[in-house]
Parts: C-alpha cells; sequence; structure tokens
C-alpha cells in the first residue's frame, strides 16, 4: 500500500472546468457536494475547498458569497447516497470580491452535530449571490485514486488519506430539479479540520499551464512551473528536479507511479530516479528506470515496474530526485507538479484583491523546505526550492512577479507490507536426506507486487558436524569460507548470505571444489557432514516472508578407503573367497550380516545373493541356471541400526532375510560338502533432486565361501550310566563326542551355548523336582544347557556339577552336541545322550571288629570288620601302617609294605575282611588299621581320624609280637639249698610294653607265672589258698620297675616249705 503520497487533480487541463456544477449564475440556488467518509467522531470547524470564477478583463464587479454545510447523508450510513436536507452538523459563509484565478475558500463552520467515525457525510456549497458569472469547485479529472491495499489513513495527514471509495461530486441544477443530484465524474477537492484539530481531505491540484509564457486572459491556471530534466553532456545528469519529503512512518518502497510527458520530441535516453539521503548524500535507492525514452507529447500517467527497493525511515529527510543520462536544453522530459497555491487576482482591470494567498499550514506548504519542489541545473551541487510567480497589480495582463509560494511533484511511491511466500525445492524441507549430488539450494517465491532481485532469497547454512556456517567469502585462509559458529548466528541477518530471485526461482550454487579466493562463493560442500538450511526470502520493498523455512540434509559421497559403503555375510559364517579352507555350515534359517557407511550416513539397502559351486543362484524360490543377475536383481534384506555411528544408528546395521533363504532340503539337493557363496552389496540412502533413491553403491562386493554340511554330530555319556547312582556330590561327568565331516565346533562366544558340547542336568524328583541346573545361577524354571570342557582331538568331554550337596531323587543328564557347520545333536537315546541317575545322598557305614584297640597278637592273619549302606554299598577302603617305621603302609595290591600312603579295597560286604598274613608283620612293632566305605553313588565317608577307636570305632592300634617269651629263675640259684625261700625273682626276655600303655590279660607279655612243685611233681603249691595242692597250679609274677624283664613272685606263706624236701620252680 502507499503510505506515502503526494498527488493531486491528475491530467488537469483548461477543459477540466467545463463540466463541474455552477455555484452561482442565472439560475440562483444550484448547489455542489462532496461526499467524504468521516474517519473520525467529531464536530467540525472549518471546510477550504478550492473555487474559481468565469470572469475575464470586462465581466463586471461580481463577487461571491459561499454558504457551507457539513450534512448527513441521506440514508444515514456508510454508503453515499445524496445529502440529507434536514440533518446539518454544522453551516458558515465566506465573501469574496472580485478575482481572477483560484481561491481557496477557507470558511469557518459551527453546530452542534457530531460526526461519526465510518458513516459517509457531505460538504454542500451555494453562492448566495445573484450575478451572472459562473463560480466552480475546482475538482480533479476522472481517476482511480484508490489502493485497494492501502487500508490506512492517517488522519494527521490528509497526504495519506486516499482509501475513501465514498468520495465524489454531486450538483443539483435548480433549473432541472427533476434529475435530482446528478453524478460528476471528478475527484473532489477539499479540507476539513474537525474540532479535534486532526485534518482530512485531498488538498493538491495539479495545474499544467506555466510554460515560460503568458497566460491567456481565460486560463484558470495556476502558475506552476515545470522545470526541462536532461543532461547537457551524456550521463552527468546536469538538470534535474526533485522532491524532499519525510515518511511518517518506514516505507517499504518498491515502486513508483508519475505523471510526465517530453518537450521537443523523444529524449533518446529514458526517465530514472533515485532517492538519497539528504543527511549525508547517500544513495538509498540507487538510478533506477521509470520510463524508457518516446516522445509523449501529453501528460501520461506512468506506473513503473517493481524495482529493488529500499527501506525508508520514518523521521528522515529523503530528496526523490528525477533525471535523464540524455536529452538536451530543447528536448528533455518533464514531470507534473501540483501545488495548494492561490492565484493573485487580476488587478490590472480595477478589481480589488479579494484575501491573501492562503497556505495550508501544518503540510508543509508554509515555505518550510522540509518538504517542497527543489531543482538542480548544475549537476546537484545545489538543490534550491522552487519558488511559483504569482500575477499582481503591477503591470499589464500576464505581467508575473515573484511572490514566494510552493509546489511539489506528483508522484506515489508504493509501500508494500505484504511479506512474500517461498518454498525450499532443493534440498527437501520436508525430511532430513542424503544427497551426493546438490547442483544449488533452490527454491520458489512469490510476492503480491515483486521479488528482490539482488537479494531475494537469505540463507543460513550451518555444518553441524564441526560447528561451523558459511560466510560466501574466502580471503585465502581458514576453513575455505566456513567460520566457527556461535549460538544465535543465525539471529543476525548480517551473518546471512543472499541470492537474487530471477522470475519466481531463486538458488544458490555449490561446490565440492575448494573455493578460490572471492566472495559471493558457490557454497563449498565435503561429505559425511550435516548441514542445516534456514531460509528467509525479502521481496522488492525489503519485506521478510513471515517465518524461516529449514532443510536439513547430509553430504554423502562414496569413498574408496575404507570403503563406504560397505557389507558382508557374517551368517553363514564364511571364508572370503580365495581363503581357505572354507568352513563348514549346515542350518539356512537366516542370511545375516553388517553393513557401514560414512559416521552420518545410512546403510538403506542391503540386497545379497546366494549361489553354489555348479553355478546355480538362488532366486528366493528355487535354483536358477546361470548367470548369475546384476546386483540391482538380487534379494533384499532387512535392517536393525546397531549404533555405532555418532550421529545416525543406521550408518552401522545388522542385515538379515528369513524369508527368502532356501529350506534345508533345497541346500541338500546338493551332495555334502558344497561349496556355497554369499556376496551382498550395501547402498546408502542418498537421493536425487526428486527424491529417488539415487545412492552411492559398494563397488568392492565381498564375497563369502562355506561348505554345507547338514549332517548332526553324535554325543554320548559314559558316566554316570542310566540308571546309576551318583553321590550328592558326584564326580565329573564324562563322555564321548563325534562329527563325520566339519568336526565338533570350538567355542562360540556368539551362541549359547557357547560350547561344543553342552549338558542339561534336570531334577526329576527330590527337593528340586522339576528345575534345571544354570552354571553361575543355581536351579531354574527353565531349561538350560550348560557348557561342558571338551577334547576335540580325543572326542571327549566332562562336565561337573559345581552346586551344593544334591538331595536324594533322580536326575536326567543329557548332552548335546554341535559341530562346526552349527549343526546341533537331535537325538538323545536314552541310555547313550540321555541317562536317568539316583542320587544317593547318605554316607554308608563301616567298622572294625579286629583287631582290638592296642591289642598285642602274635599271629593276626587278616583285618574284619562291618559295612552297610542305605542302597548300595562300593568298596571298603582299609590302610595298614606300621607306625613303628613310620610311613610305611601294607599294600595289598603290591603285596608289601610301600612308604606312601595308600587304602587296600576290598569288596563292600556286611562282614569283610583283608587277609594280610601273619608273616608280613613285624614282632614287636605297633600298627594302626583305618577304615571306611565308599557307596555305588560314591558316597564315602570320611577318611578316619587318628584318634584311639578312631572316628565311629574306624581307627585302631594294635601290637604284633610272635616272639615265645622266655623267663628265667635267678633266685634261688639251681641247686641251691635254702634255710627259706620268701621270695623267688627271675628274669623275662620280652619287650616292654609301649608307653602309657599297661599290661592285661591277653596283650603282650601279659604275665609270668610260677610253678612250684615238690615230690617229684606230686603235689603244687597254690599261693592263692596257701596249701599244696595234687592241682598243676600257676601262680601269677610281679614286675620289677614296671616291666617283665625283672620279676619276682612272693611266697604267701612262711612255712610252704620243709626241711630236707627237693622242689622244681
Amino acid at each position: 500500500m502507499n503510505l506515502q503520497t503526494q498527488e493531486g487533480i491528475e491530467g488537469y487541463d483548461n477543459r477540466g472546468f467545463d463540466d463541474l456544477g455552477t455555484l452561482g449564475n442565472a439560475n440562483s440556488g444550484d448547489i455542489a457536494a462532496i461526499s467524504f467518509t468521516a474517519l473520525v467522531s467529531s464536530g467540525v470547524q472549518r471546510v477550504l475547498i478550492p473555487v474559481t470564477q468565469e470572469n475575464n478583463n470586462d465581466n463586471g464587479t461580481v463577487g461571491m458569497q459561499l454558504q457551507v454545510t457539513v450534512r448527513q447523508d441521506n440514508s444515514g450510513g456508510t454508503v453515499a447516497t445524496y445529502p440529507s436536507a434536514s440533518v446539518i452538523l454544522a453551516t458558515g459563509t465566506v465573501t469574496y470580491d472580485v478575482y481572477r484565478g483560484i481561491v481557496w475558500a477557507d470558511v469557518n463552520v459551527s453546530g452542534t452535530g457530531q460526526t461519526q467515525a465510518g458513516n459517509v457525510y457531505w460538504i454542500v456549497v451555494q453562492d448566495l449571490t445573484t450575478a451572472s458569472q459562473h463560480k466552480k469547485l475546482v475538482g480533479g479529472y476522472p481517476v482511480n485514486m484508490f489502493y485497494p491495499g492501502d487500508m490506512k489513513d492517517d488522519v494527521n495527514d490528509p497526504n495519506d488519506q486516499d482509501t475513501d471509495t465514498n468520495l465524489g461530486y454531486k450538483f443539483y441544477d435548480q433549473d432541472n430539479p427533476g434529475q435530482g443530484w446528478i453524478d460528476q465524474s471528478f475527484t473532489p477537492i477539499f479540507l476539513i479540520q474537525y474540532l479535534d484539530n486532526t485534518w482530512q481531505g485531498n488538498p493538491y491540484y495539479c495545474l499544467d499551464g506555466y510554460d515560460g509564457t503568458a497566460p491567456n486572459y481565460v486560463s484558470r491556471t495556476a502558475l506552476i512551473p515545470l522545470r526541462a530534466i536532461y543532461s547537457s553532456a551524456a550521463g552527468n545528469y546536469s538538470n534535474r528536479v526533485g522532491q524532499l519529503f519525510i515518511p511518517q512512518e518506514d516505507i517499504h518502497l518498491n515502486k513508483i507511479k508519475i505523471w510526465a510527458k517530453t518537450e521537443g520530441g523523444a529524449p533518446g535516453q529514458p526517465l530514472q530516479i533515485r532517492i538519497v539521503r539528504v543527511s549525508d548524500g547517500a544513495m538509498v535507492l540507487s538510478t533506477t528506470t521509470i520510463v524508457a525514452s518516446a516522445n509523449y507529447t501529453a501528460w501520461t500517467e506512468f506506473e513503473s515496474s517493481a524495482f529493488d527497493g529500499v527501506i525508508l525511515s520514518a523521521g528522515t529527510q529523503y530528496r526523490l530526485e528525477f533525471m535523464c543520462p540524455g536529452g538536451s536544453a530543447t528536448i528533455y522530459w518533464r514531470v507534473l507538479t501540483m501545488g495548494t497555491q492561490v492565484v493573485n487576482t487580476n488587478t490590472a482591470y480595477g478589481h480589488a484583491n479579494p484575501s491573501t494567498p492562503h497556505y495550508l499550514t501544518g503540510f508543509q506548504s508554509d515555505g518550510s523546505t522540509l518538504g517542497r519542489f527543489v531543482y538542480t541545473t548544475d549537476g546537484g551541487a545545489t538543490w534550491p526550492v522552487e519558488a511559483i510567480p504569482t500575477v499582481n497589480n503591477a503591470g499589464a495582463p500576464g505581467y508575473r512577479t515573484t511572490n514566494p509560494g510552493y509546489c511539489d511533484l506528483h508522484f506515489r511511491l508504493y509501500c508494500d507490507q505484504t511479506p512474500p511466500t517461498f518454498a525450499i525445492l532443493q534440498p527437501d524441507p520436508s525430511q532430513v536426506t542424503w544427497r551426493k549430488s546438490l547442483p544449488a539450494i533452490s527454491g520458489t517465491a512469490s510476492d503480491n507486487i515483486a521479488m528482490h532481485t539482488k537479494k531475494g532469497a537469505w540463507l543460513f547454512i550451518k555444518d553441524e558436524t564441526f560447528n561451523k556456517r558459511w560466510t560466501g567469502a574466502y580471503n585465502g585462509t581458514g576453513d575455505y569460507g566456513w567460520t566457527d559458529y556461535s549460538e544465535g548466528d543465525e539471529n543476525n541477518i548480517s551473518l546471512w548470505v543472499s541470492t537474487g530471485v530471477s522470475g519466481s526461482n531463486w538458488q544458490l550454487l555449490t561446490t565440492t571444489s575448494i573455493p578460490t579466493v572471492g566472495s559471493n562463493l558457490p557454497v563449498y560442500l565435503r561429505t559425511d557432514r550435516k548441514y542445516t538450511i534456514k531460509v528467509i526470502t525479502m521481496d522488492a520493498g525489503w519485506n521478510y516472508a513471515a517465518s524461516t523455512q529449514t532443510a536439513v540434509f547430509y553430504f554423502d559421497l562414496y569413498q574408496a578407503s575404507p570403503e563406504r559403503p560397505d557389507s558382508i555375510c557374517t551368517t553363514p559364517p564364511g571364508n572370503l573367497v580365495g581363503s581357505m579352507p572354507y568352513p563348514f555350515y549346515g542350518n539356512m534359517s537366516q542370511v545375516s550380516g553388517t553393513a557401514r557407511d560414512n559416521d552420518r550416513g545410512t546403510v538403506q539397502f542391503v540386497r545379497w545373493i546366494l549361489w553354489r559351486q555348479d553355478g546355480k543362484y538362488w532366486d528366493g524360490s528355487a535354483w536358477q541356471n546361470p548367470p548369475i543377475p546384476s546386483p540391482a536383481n538380487w534379494l533384499p534384506s532387512s535392517r536393525t541400526p546397531k549404533g555405532s555411528g555418532p550421529t545416525n544408528p543406521y550408518a552401522d546395521i545388522d542385515w538379515y532375510n528369513n524369508s527368502l533363504v532356501p529350506s534345508q532340503s533345497a541346500m541338500e539337493q546338493a551332495v555334502q560338502g558344497t561349496t556355497y557363496y554369499i556376496a551382498s552389496r550395501a547402498e546408502d540412502a542418498v537421493k536425487d533432486a526428486n527424491g529417488n533413491f539415487d545412492s552411492n553403491l559398494e563397488i568392492s562386493i565381498s564375497t563369502i565361501a562355506f561348505r554345507w554340511d547338514s549332517g548332526a554330530p553324535i554325543s554320548t555319556i559314559t558316566y554316570p550310566t542310566n540308571g546309576g547312582l551318583i553321590s550328592k556330590q558326584p564326580p565329573a561327568f564324562y563322555g564321548n563326542m563325534s562329527d563325520s565331516l566339519s568336526g565338533i565346533d570350538t567355542n562360540d562366544p556368539g551362541l549359547t551355548p557357547s560350547a561344543g558340547v553342552a549338558v542339561m542336568f534336570f531334577a526329576k524328583t527330590g527337593a528340586y523336582a522339576g528345575q534345571y541346573w544354570r552354571d553361575g545361577t543355581g536351579w531354574v524354571g527353565t531349561p538350560y544347557w550348560n557348557n561342558a570342557s571338551y577334547y576335540i582331538a580325543g572326542g571327549t568331554w566332562s562336565w561337573t556339577y559345581s552346586g551344593s550337596a544334591l538331595p536324594t531323587g533322580d536326575y536326567l543328564i543329557v548332552s548335546r552336541a554341535r559341530d562346526k557347520a552349527k549343526n546341533v545333536q537331535t537325538s538323545y537315546q536314552i541310555g547313550y545322550a540321555s541317562n536317568t541317575v539316583t542320587v544317593d545322598a547318605d554316607n554308608p557305614a563301616s567298622g572294625l571288629t579286629k583287631p582290638n584297640n592296642n591289642y598285642y597278637y602274635k599271629n593276626l592273619g587278616t583285618i574284619s570288620g562291618t559295612a552297610s549302606d542305605n542302597m548300595a554299598g562300593d568298596k571298603v577302603y582299609v590302610s595298614v601302617q606300621d607306625l613303628t617305621r613310620g610311613t610305611t603302609f601294607w599294600s595289598q595290591t603290591l603285596g608289601q609294605w610301600v612308604n606312601y600312603s595308600t587304602y587296600n579295597t576290598v569288596g563292600f560286604a556286611a562282614n569283610w575282611t583283608l587277609a594280610v598274613g601273619a608273616n608280613n608283620f613285624t614282632s614287636g612293632h605297633q600298627y594302626r588299621v583305618k577304615v571306611y566305605a565308599v557307596d555305588l553313588a560314591q558316597n564315602a565317608q570320611p577318611e578316619p581320624d587318628d584318634t584311639d577307636g578312631g572316628t565311629y570305632n574306624r581307627t585302631r592300634y594294635f601290637y604284633f609280637d610272635n616272639t615265645i617269651p622266655e623267663s628265667r629263675v635267678t633266685v634261688p640259684d639251681n641247686m641251691s639249698i635254702r634255710s627259706e625261700l620268701l621270695t623267688i625273682s627271675g628274669t623275662c626276655n620280652n619287650d616292654p610294653p609301649p608307653s602309657g600303655k599297661p599290661y592285661s590279660a591277653g596283650m603282650g607279655a601279659g604275665k609270668i607265672q610260677v610253678l612250684i612243685s615238690k615230690g617229684g611233681d606230686a603235689l603244687f603249691w597254690d599261693n592263692a589258698n596257701k596249701q599244696w595242692g595234687a592241682a598243676q597250679t600257676w601262680n601269677d609274677a610281679s614286675q620289677v620297675g614296671g616291666g617283665w624283664t625283672n620279676w619276682y613272685f612272693t611266697i604267701s606263706s612262711p612255712t610252704a616249705f620243709d626241711n630236707g624236701v627237693n622242689y622244681v620252680i
């Protein structure tokens, strides 16, 4: 919309008054009326209207008395019909004497009525005199003065009140009252002042009359000068005209409208404009062509094409200059001027001056130079203000003198406050895309007037990867036109780069080549980077679009080393072709692998193909004869992100397909051991300008090879056997495994279980019934295979239960093998790979019956004892140690004593024996016997300790003594004669008992007995009964010093011996 308007009667000439309503003539009472829409609600205090009178040098002395009333529209509404005859808001009159030319009639009005903003009112004018001279209101040429976009009228500036579509003239002819109010097609010129001192109206008129010659007597022209516009030398712009003006608010200028004509023919060069800021002479709008050169003999209205405009700031004084780079003093351009200056009366014929000239105070028509017509004839060195010459009473008709008055150029500045609209086309703003080719960042833009052709699109481009922004300039240092980004840089439009709009399109070129030194460079793009582009457009009036738009894209080029994108098949596992021997595989439930793109890229597709050594390939449903199709026709896959890319999880993916793989039977159409090949090709997410995939393709395609082996391996259980017993802390289970082709698999951490042989241990009954043992966790409710230890070369495996003691119950043990082709054993035959065992959680019992503890034996051939078990016993273990020799043990197996600890085994029986043989014991030695039992579940009694009697009477000591004792009588001497014999004494050859072990009956040299006879063994002494008797009686002797080396025997009666009798001891 036009916020700055300097305008008046457009196209006015000497015929312009002929059709205006007559105010006063022979028929007094004719009425002219001006309609308008009130801008404010207030009373009216003043009305100004320009009036002319058709008088000449002999038209008498008739003046005028004008009556002016302000009336409501007859409808009382918002659409003009005709003036109300009864609702009058204010009335006033003014009288003028005889005059010639145009005068602003200044009428003070008063009344009690109030306007209502938005309603239609009328200024009704009548001449109350009866003289015959014609008086007429001055009006404008019929032309559309309204700009639909201008929806704002400034009530403090009538120059900016051009949107009132109710403006108009009507005339009421008293000679023909039947015609009613007659429309007149002229633009009204008037001013009203409200009681609140605001103004409303259209104050200018434009006159084409002053061209350096004297006016004729009947001319109704104000003498407004029209200056010539040309260059005295080509391009020096010597003769220019201009207009000083101050915008009341910011003007987004992009177009201008003027009236112009040429004199003397076509100047050969166009009419141009420029706008200069007066304070510093800065050119804010560069030289812009308005009208091309041609011969315009009549005043013609020109509306320029939209040009790259400028923002004119409110309160700043500017000069609008009109110029031509060619022409001459005789062939030149003119632009229309207009004024508010009255024309003085023609006093040459004795007519009195009706009044002093009226200037429209407040509209810079009072001589102020802040907003006036100026001109230069010296190429802009000086800019004097134009003065309007007026006729005075000092000379003949047409004589002019300079009486200062001022005028303005007639122009309209188009101010466009409607923001443009635009769209980003490349890269696609609706989604984040990957591009390998982006010749230009581009889009469209449109505006109600025009886009700025040089700076119509502004772009802020950020490298998100390295936190940089694009400057568009490179001076040979730094990052080739990129500089560090700081938070909020995008909020400073001076840090954006701009490009022009051509038609409805804009673009900013890009490049992948290192820029050369310069400015306005193509955007330098580098691979594997994320870019954010913010765009806003600007129209020719410097209006920015309502908001920015954003596009985000990754620039992603193929990379050869390391190759990106890249892929490989990992399942089936294989070696790259040529890296032999190829591994075996036997489960085609899925083909899968990995793929990698640039860190900020995306692997969009991985296509794969399977073929075998005879050349046939798999098409997803059947084997086909060669040749193998091109990669574009390979089989598809799905993908899952691994997330190792710095910003994009799909830069590193796992790919797979489990729906198009061959069945096991399809794979087995070829013989076991056949070699198969799988190739894969990765494609990234790059798209073209149309949004279609234009991927970077993997070039160095990886192919893996494997050999087919679908035969299941075998494992069996050696221990424990099916139906057997095991202890509560069983020893390692073990068995055998084998495979006919690929062999038992090595440990594979990617599988569960990872070992090539696994064991399942299940409690069928007992406290853990229904649960499975899981190493490292304990008993669980779901089946679990535990890794076994195994020796591939030996074909054996073992597994040890690592939990606490097992409660009594039945348990299932299952073994399972996996071969290198990943085939898993599926057959678990009872007694081979699936054994049920019983846990015997109770230890057996055992004890010694012979030897007795600490007994002396002279003939001990066997060790004997007892054993018992709740289920079934296995063996009894007996240790015999010669304590006299220290670490010497009897080995039943070797049949000799050995110098290391060992136990001898005997069959488990309720009463068992171990035959050692008396000859294997050494007389005089002490021995220790220990015993424990083991049942068939391999529950073993704890080894007994060394205490006499041992744990549960399972440790005993004994002495072996097979040396025959030999005793002698030392008192009395042999064949001696005694007078008395109270004590008999002697010696013995037997070893003394162990320290602290007293003699007792039946143990070692337990006693020495003495037999005394007399009378040729007819009688024997009974020491206990102190008598002689016929029964042979052995009497116990006593030890000397705690042993039998020396002994004595005391006769119990001193009268036991008779004189002269021989006694034998």
